[in-house]
């Protein structure tokens, strides 16, 4: 019975003329470049009642002069979708871009008969139906992949900048602009203007730089400053003295990298100098709390100085030094109240040394004095000398000697 019926079928083949195969063409991305590497992906639906074998693919772009022919052997069930078909391919380097190019597919299969499950024959017998499609696929300008990855860099760029709080107002402004031109770039990238975004994107690049450029000279100037202020609060502690050199130390070293451009590198350094003296002064704090007995001390000296020097009625000629020195005494006395023994000590050394400037002062004062009444009795002597010549030249060398101890003293 089965023989007969399949003589029939032989002799009256199946056709279904009104119904054929669906073929759906992907490609892994949505545009190429030159020289890129892509993946395409061809899927077959069957929307015959019966059952296909898929015999073979062919496969070609516009580029090349022959098909590509893959060999594949799949059964493919009434109105299903077969699993998908990939190729890889290369693009040319030398192909023409910005525009599009085509790939022309071709499914060669047959129409499977079965009884029972018992394929009987494949139609057409002696050869293969096909089914083509063609699609196309977009070639990119490879400048566009530049400028797309240049504009992601400069995205980049500029959030850090923003993170990295900009505290000179030039610098800010200069953020501004390289902003404005980053918009500016992405405005002539999508309108296809390669090189107009290009001239953006430089000029942006070069104000970011600016802004760094400036952001370092804002620092080093502040580091500078603090480093001024430090120098003049006279640290008295080895450990707080070593902060500020190297505090000292890392002001030279953002000027050499702001010397060579490297203005990132540079504004650490200066940060980093002010953060030292910071510490300086912490440590300051710390050790004098640790060493109060050192400026009563000091504070005791200076005032014991200052009472001893009192006492010679020769200082009071020099009142405004000497009272200079009181002044300071009892600012050191008000800083050691309030716990402020930098201050206390440095006070006292102050009013020490205005004090002894005093009291020298009037010890020339009482030097000069007495050679001023020995010069007196010497002179008085000499008139009475007859020989004029031995007289001048006496009353000479007692001027010339008065000078030289006036100034030496």
């Amino acid at each position: 019975m089965l023989c007969i019926l399949a003589s029939s079928l032989l002799i009256f083949p199946f056709h279904e003329t009104n119904k054929k195969l669906e073929l759906h063409v992907t490609f892994d991305k949505t545009e190429y470049y030159p020289g890129e590497l892509g993946t395409i992906s061809i899927t077959v639906k069957n929307n015959y009642d019966r059952k296909i074998r898929i015999v073979g693919i062919k496969i070609k772009f516009d580029w090349e002069q022959a098909y590509t022919k893959l060999k594949q052997s799949e059964i493919v069930k009434p109105h299903a979708i077969s699993v998908p078909f990939s190729h890889n391919f290369n693009v040319p380097t030398n192909i023409s871009y910005e525009t599009n190019h085509s790939c022309k597919v071709i499914v060669e299969y047959k129409i499977r008969i079965e009884i029972l499950g018992i394929v009987i024959y494949e139609e057409p017998f002696f050869a293969n139906k096909q089914e083509e499609i063609t699609e196309n696929l977009w070639i990119e300008n490879p400048q566009k992949r530049i400028i797309e990855k240049d504009l992601e860099d400069l995205r980049i760029e500029i959030n850090n900048a923003k993170i990295y709080d900009f505290k000179s107002e030039d610098a800010l402004y200069k953020l501004q602009d390289a902003e404005r031109k980053y918009e500016l770039a992405r405005n002539a990238f999508n309108s296809r203007d390669w090189e107009k975004a290009r001239s953006y994107i430089r000029e942006a690049v070069n104000l970011i730089k600016e802004a760094y450029k400036k952001e370092s000279e804002y620092w080093i100037i502040h580091a500078k400053d603090e480093l001024k202020d430090a120098l003049d609060y006279r640290f008295f502690f080895d450990e707080s003295k070593n902060r500020i050199e190297q505090a000292e130390e890392e002001i030279r070293f953002a000027e050499v990298r702001y010397s060579t451009s490297d203005f990132r590198d540079s504004i650490e350094h200066a940060k980093e100098s002010i953060s030292l003296i910071k510490e300086a002064y912490s440590i300051e704090e710390r050790l004098w709390k640790q060493n109060s007995d050192i400026a009563k001390r000091k504070l005791d000296s200076a005032k014991d100085f200052i009472e001893k020097a009192e006492k010679n009625p020769l200082v009071w000629i020099w009142i405004f030094n000497f009272k200079n020195a009181l002044v300071k005494l009892n600012e050191a006395e008000e800083a050691y109240q309030k716990s402020d023994y930098h201050d206390a000590y440095f006070l006292s050394l102050d009013a020490i040394s205005i004090a002894e400037k005093a009291r020298e002062q009037a010890d020339n004062l009482l030097i000069v004095a007495i050679l001023e009444l020995f010069i007196g009795i010497v002179l008085k002597f000499l008139i009475k000398l007859s020989n004029k010549t031995v007289f001048l030249i006496m009353v000479l060398v007692l001027i010339i000697l008065y000078f030289i101890l006036y100034f030496t003293w």
